[in-house]
Protein backbone atom coordinates (compact mmCIF):
# COMPACT_ATOMS: atom_id res chain seq x y z
CA UNK A 1 0.00 0.00 0.00
CA UNK A 2 1.32 3.43 -0.95
CA UNK A 3 1.91 5.93 1.90
CA UNK A 4 -0.45 8.89 2.09
CA UNK A 5 1.44 10.83 4.78
CA UNK A 6 5.12 11.42 5.49
CA UNK A 7 6.20 13.15 8.68
CA UNK A 8 9.51 13.91 10.36
CA UNK A 9 10.05 13.33 14.07
CA UNK A 10 12.72 14.14 16.63
CA UNK A 11 12.87 13.79 20.41
CA UNK A 12 14.65 15.30 23.38
CA UNK A 13 16.91 18.07 22.04
CA UNK A 14 16.97 19.59 25.58
CA UNK A 15 18.01 23.06 24.45
CA UNK A 16 19.67 25.11 27.23
CA UNK A 17 22.63 27.39 27.85
CA UNK A 18 24.21 24.69 29.98
CA UNK A 19 27.54 22.90 30.09
CA UNK A 20 27.79 19.29 28.95
CA UNK A 21 26.77 16.74 31.55
CA UNK A 22 25.86 13.05 31.60
CA UNK A 23 26.59 12.89 27.87
CA UNK A 24 24.09 15.63 26.99
CA UNK A 25 25.19 18.42 24.66
CA UNK A 26 22.52 21.03 25.38
CA UNK A 27 23.92 23.95 23.39
CA UNK A 28 24.08 21.88 20.19
CA UNK A 29 20.28 21.60 19.96
CA UNK A 30 19.81 24.42 17.39
CA UNK A 31 22.39 22.92 14.99
CA UNK A 32 20.97 19.44 15.37
CA UNK A 33 17.40 20.58 14.83
CA UNK A 34 18.48 22.55 11.75
CA UNK A 35 20.22 19.45 10.34
CA UNK A 36 17.09 17.38 10.88
CA UNK A 37 14.94 20.02 9.21
CA UNK A 38 17.15 19.91 6.13
CA UNK A 39 16.48 16.18 5.92
CA UNK A 40 12.75 16.69 6.46
CA UNK A 41 12.67 19.31 3.69
CA UNK A 42 14.52 16.99 1.30
CA UNK A 43 11.97 14.28 2.02
CA UNK A 44 9.10 16.79 1.54
CA UNK A 45 7.45 15.79 4.80
CA UNK A 46 3.83 16.84 5.23
CA UNK A 47 4.45 17.96 8.81
CA UNK A 48 6.94 17.38 11.62
CA UNK A 49 6.67 16.30 15.24
CA UNK A 50 8.75 17.22 18.29
CA UNK A 51 8.27 14.44 20.83
CA UNK A 52 9.03 16.57 23.88
CA UNK A 53 11.87 17.90 26.01
CA UNK A 54 12.80 20.50 23.43
CA UNK A 55 13.89 22.84 26.23
CA UNK A 56 15.74 22.33 29.51
CA UNK A 57 16.59 24.32 32.61
CA UNK A 58 19.71 26.46 32.55
CA UNK A 59 22.34 26.37 35.27
CA UNK A 60 20.92 29.43 36.99
CA UNK A 61 17.56 31.07 37.64
CA UNK A 62 17.46 33.17 34.49
CA UNK A 63 14.24 33.82 32.57
CA UNK A 64 13.74 30.93 30.13
CA UNK A 65 11.32 32.74 27.83
CA UNK A 66 14.14 33.97 25.51
CA UNK A 67 15.38 30.38 25.14
CA UNK A 68 11.83 29.22 24.49
CA UNK A 69 11.41 31.90 21.82
CA UNK A 70 14.72 30.96 20.22
CA UNK A 71 14.03 27.25 19.91
CA UNK A 72 10.37 27.47 18.86
CA UNK A 73 11.28 30.09 16.24
CA UNK A 74 13.99 27.78 14.89
CA UNK A 75 11.63 24.80 14.79
CA UNK A 76 9.09 27.01 13.02
CA UNK A 77 11.49 27.77 10.14
CA UNK A 78 11.05 24.28 8.66
CA UNK A 79 8.27 25.47 6.36
CA UNK A 80 5.98 22.74 7.69
CA UNK A 81 3.55 22.58 10.58
CA UNK A 82 5.27 21.22 13.69
CA UNK A 83 3.23 19.49 16.37
CA UNK A 84 4.63 19.48 19.90
CA UNK A 85 4.27 16.67 22.42
CA UNK A 86 4.64 17.81 26.06
CA UNK A 87 7.86 16.64 27.71
CA UNK A 88 8.64 16.53 31.41
CA UNK A 89 11.60 18.91 31.05
CA UNK A 90 9.46 21.37 29.08
CA UNK A 91 6.96 21.55 31.92
CA UNK A 92 9.71 21.73 34.55
CA UNK A 93 11.12 24.78 32.75
CA UNK A 94 7.95 26.68 31.78
CA UNK A 95 4.39 26.73 33.12
CA UNK A 96 1.61 24.94 31.21
CA UNK A 97 -0.14 28.10 30.03
CA UNK A 98 3.02 29.62 28.55
CA UNK A 99 4.05 26.37 26.94
CA UNK A 100 0.60 25.93 25.39
CA UNK A 101 0.81 29.38 23.85
CA UNK A 102 4.24 28.78 22.31
CA UNK A 103 3.41 25.26 21.11
CA UNK A 104 0.01 26.09 19.67
CA UNK A 105 -1.86 23.54 21.79
CA UNK A 106 -5.65 23.96 21.89
CA UNK A 107 -5.40 24.49 25.66
CA UNK A 108 -3.07 24.02 28.61
CA UNK A 109 -4.03 20.35 29.07
CA UNK A 110 -1.44 19.57 26.39
CA UNK A 111 -3.26 16.62 24.85
CA UNK A 112 -5.09 16.93 21.55
CA UNK A 113 -5.77 15.22 18.23
CA UNK A 114 -5.77 16.17 14.57
CA UNK A 115 -6.76 14.40 11.36
CA UNK A 116 -4.55 14.53 8.27
CA UNK A 117 -5.47 12.79 5.01
CA UNK A 118 -7.73 10.31 6.72
CA UNK A 119 -5.42 9.39 9.60
CA UNK A 120 -6.02 10.54 13.18
CA UNK A 121 -2.94 11.61 15.15
CA UNK A 122 -3.42 11.56 18.92
CA UNK A 123 -0.99 13.57 21.06
CA UNK A 124 -0.82 12.48 24.70
CA UNK A 125 0.40 14.37 27.75
CA UNK A 126 2.15 11.95 30.09
CA UNK A 127 3.10 14.59 32.65
CA UNK A 128 0.53 14.04 35.37
CA UNK A 129 0.90 12.74 38.91
CA UNK A 130 -2.14 10.49 38.90
CA UNK A 131 -5.05 12.91 38.58
CA UNK A 132 -3.02 15.81 39.97
CA UNK A 133 -1.51 18.40 37.64
CA UNK A 134 1.59 18.48 39.82
CA UNK A 135 4.58 17.54 37.70
CA UNK A 136 5.77 14.12 38.88
CA UNK A 137 9.35 12.82 38.88
CA UNK A 138 10.58 11.78 35.44
CA UNK A 139 10.25 8.10 36.36
CA UNK A 140 6.77 8.24 37.94
CA UNK A 141 4.60 9.78 35.23
CA UNK A 142 0.93 9.11 34.55
CA UNK A 143 -1.82 9.71 32.03
CA UNK A 144 -4.68 11.17 34.05
CA UNK A 145 -8.17 9.61 34.07
CA UNK A 146 -9.83 12.49 32.18
CA UNK A 147 -7.30 12.02 29.40
CA UNK A 148 -7.87 8.26 29.29
CA UNK A 149 -11.61 8.84 28.82
CA UNK A 150 -10.83 11.39 26.11
CA UNK A 151 -8.44 8.93 24.42
CA UNK A 152 -11.08 6.21 24.39
CA UNK A 153 -13.56 8.62 22.78
CA UNK A 154 -11.00 9.76 20.19
CA UNK A 155 -10.38 6.17 19.14
CA UNK A 156 -14.09 5.61 18.49
CA UNK A 157 -13.73 7.82 15.42
CA UNK A 158 -13.52 5.89 12.14
CA UNK A 159 -9.97 6.79 11.11
CA UNK A 160 -6.90 4.67 11.83
CA UNK A 161 -4.82 6.37 14.54
CA UNK A 162 -1.15 7.06 15.28
CA UNK A 163 -0.26 7.82 18.92
CA UNK A 164 2.40 10.44 19.74
CA UNK A 165 3.70 10.49 23.30
CA UNK A 166 6.72 11.54 25.36
CA UNK A 167 6.89 8.98 28.17
CA UNK A 168 6.54 5.41 27.01
CA UNK A 169 3.55 3.06 26.81
CA UNK A 170 5.14 -0.30 26.00
CA UNK A 171 5.84 -2.88 28.75
CA UNK A 172 9.65 -2.84 28.75
CA UNK A 173 11.47 -3.98 31.88
CA UNK A 174 14.88 -3.36 33.44
CA UNK A 175 16.26 -5.78 35.99
CA UNK A 176 12.83 -7.43 36.25
CA UNK A 177 11.13 -4.10 36.95
CA UNK A 178 9.16 -1.81 34.68
CA UNK A 179 11.46 0.50 32.72
CA UNK A 180 11.31 3.91 34.50
CA UNK A 181 10.59 5.65 31.18
CA UNK A 182 7.22 3.83 30.98
CA UNK A 183 4.16 5.60 32.41
CA UNK A 184 2.77 4.11 35.58
CA UNK A 185 -0.60 3.24 34.04
CA UNK A 186 0.79 2.06 30.70
CA UNK A 187 -1.12 -1.24 30.82
CA UNK A 188 -4.43 0.56 31.22
CA UNK A 189 -3.55 2.87 28.34
CA UNK A 190 -2.47 0.01 26.09
CA UNK A 191 -5.75 -1.77 26.77
CA UNK A 192 -7.60 1.22 25.30
CA UNK A 193 -5.37 1.25 22.22
CA UNK A 194 -5.73 -2.48 21.69
CA UNK A 195 -9.50 -2.53 22.20
CA UNK A 196 -9.99 0.19 19.59
CA UNK A 197 -8.43 -1.82 16.77
CA UNK A 198 -7.40 1.53 15.26
CA UNK A 199 -3.74 1.76 16.32
CA UNK A 200 -0.72 0.13 14.68
CA UNK A 201 1.95 2.67 15.68
CA UNK A 202 2.99 4.55 18.82
CA UNK A 203 5.87 7.03 18.45
CA UNK A 204 7.69 7.94 21.70
CA UNK A 205 10.60 9.91 23.17
CA UNK A 206 11.90 10.18 26.77
CA UNK A 207 14.08 7.02 26.78
CA UNK A 208 17.31 8.52 25.44
CA UNK A 209 18.77 5.28 24.13
CA UNK A 210 15.74 4.58 21.95
CA UNK A 211 13.81 1.31 21.83
CA UNK A 212 11.42 -0.81 19.79
CA UNK A 213 8.67 -3.09 21.06
CA UNK A 214 5.84 -4.89 19.26
CA UNK A 215 2.84 -6.08 21.24
CA UNK A 216 -0.72 -7.10 20.33
CA UNK A 217 -0.40 -5.78 16.79
CA UNK A 218 0.99 -2.38 17.83
CA UNK A 219 4.58 -1.19 17.27
CA UNK A 220 6.14 1.12 19.86
CA UNK A 221 8.98 3.11 18.26
CA UNK A 222 11.07 5.14 20.73
CA UNK A 223 13.37 7.71 19.12
CA UNK A 224 16.89 8.11 20.51
CA UNK A 225 17.46 11.51 22.11
CA UNK A 226 18.82 14.28 19.90
CA UNK A 227 20.82 15.72 22.82
CA UNK A 228 23.07 12.73 23.40
CA UNK A 229 26.70 12.54 22.25
CA UNK A 230 29.25 15.08 21.09
CA UNK A 231 29.09 14.18 17.40
CA UNK A 232 25.68 12.59 17.11
CA UNK A 233 22.15 13.42 16.04
CA UNK A 234 18.85 11.59 15.85
CA UNK A 235 15.65 11.98 13.88
CA UNK A 236 13.33 9.74 11.89
CA UNK A 237 10.93 9.94 8.96
CA UNK A 238 7.68 7.97 9.06
CA UNK A 239 5.53 7.07 6.06
CA UNK A 240 1.93 6.25 6.97
CA UNK A 241 -0.50 4.33 4.77
CA UNK A 242 -4.27 4.79 4.64
CA UNK A 243 -4.83 1.75 6.86
CA UNK A 244 -2.43 3.02 9.54
CA UNK A 245 0.46 0.72 8.59
CA UNK A 246 3.83 2.43 8.31
CA UNK A 247 7.51 2.42 7.39
CA UNK A 248 10.24 4.47 9.06
CA UNK A 249 13.91 5.28 8.63
CA UNK A 250 16.61 6.68 10.87
CA UNK A 251 18.25 9.81 9.44
CA UNK A 252 21.57 9.91 11.30
CA UNK A 253 23.99 7.22 12.38
CA UNK A 254 24.20 6.87 16.12
CA UNK A 255 27.62 7.58 17.62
Amino acid sequence: MEPVITFGAFADPHYADRDVRIGRWYRQAPDRIAAAQEQFAAAQTDFNVCLGDFIDLCDDDRDLIPALKTITALIGTAGRQTYYVPGNHDLAAVDRQTLAAFCGWPDERGYYAFVFRGVRFVVLNTNFDGDSETLPPWNKTWINSDQLRWLEAELKNPEPAVILTHANLDPRTREDRMDPHVVMNAAETRAILEASGKVKLVVQGHCHGGAFTALAGIDYVTLPAMVMGENSNSAMIFSICADGSYACRQLFEQA
